[in-house]
């Protein structure tokens, strides 16, 4: 990290905030599921989530990339990365539905439900990110300014 306003944010901070909510959140909903659907419903709940997961992921990956040039770009980046992840996963779950058996209604039902998650434990991951920053920046400044007093 060369430029000092660079975040320093990791894809595994992201994956510690985003994928065990989300993967528990999936296991309390296999069973309302195939109670429901049966199998064929479990999996199409399991194929929307881990859609969503990737498309997240790639969505983190663009976050992290920018976030090393600096925060305002990582900001930037997440908002536009978040915008595109609303085409994204309706269309890829969309292609996964139209090129599988799977019922329509888990699918999209459980693409809303993980979508929203994700979409809220990655603004939360980012804003922490955002928050620390700026916490760091004042705490250097408020030592610099120490250090200006002293001499």
């Amino acid at each position: 990290m060369t430029d000092p306003n660079a975040l320093n944010i990791r894809l595994t901070s992201l994956l510690k905030w985003v994928l065990l909510p989300v993967l528990v959140m999936t296991g309390f909903g296999v069973l309302p599921t195939w109670l429901l659907l049966g199998w064929v419903g479990v999996w199409g709940q399991l194929t929307a989530v881990a859609i969503v997961l990737c498309v997240m992921l790639g969505s983190g990956l663009v976050t992290v990339y920018y976030a090393r040039q600096n925060a305002a770009l990582a900001s930037t980046a997440f908002l536009g990365s978040s915008i595109l992840r609303l085409i994204l996963c309706p269309g890829m779950v969309g292609l996964a539905w139209w090129i599988t058996p799977l019922p329509s209604k888990p699918m999209g039902v459980w693409m809303v439900i993980s979508y929203l998650a994700c979409l809220g434990l990655e603004s939360t991951w980012i804003v922490k990110a955002l928050r620390e920053e700026v916490l760091r920046k004042e705490t250097n400044r408020r030592g610099e300014q120490e250090q200006e007093e002293r001499a």
